[in-house]
């Protein structure tokens, strides 16, 4: 059974999204060092427009199974330590 659940995770498409390749600089480098991966990498732009398109675009394309966004992801909060796992619950613009 764990075998199973395994390669079922393997076998998700994940796409992995920042604004800039700077900002994911680092998970890029060792997703390079990394085979077998299944991760695709979008850099969508500065932008809530920027953003929204080139992630529109990509899911409907592809549809992956999970998105992830990394980076700063639009927040200069300076009471949030750098590496926080944050969940954003809603938005406003």
């Amino acid at each position: 059974m764990q075998t199973q659940q395994k390669s079922e995770i393997c076998a998700m498409q994940v796409l992995l999204c920042a604004a800039t390749e700077m900002e994911i600089a680092p998970t890029l480098q060792a997703l390079s060092l990394k085979q077998g991966h299944s991760v695709e990498v979008l850099i969508t732009g500065v932008g809530l427009t920027a953003c929204t398109y080139a992630l529109t675009k990509e899911v409907v394309a592809k549809r992956p199974d999970a998105i992830l966004q990394a980076g700063v992801a639009g927040t200069l909060m300076v009471d949030l330590p750098l590496a926080q796992v944050v969940v954003v619950k809603s938005e406003t613009i």
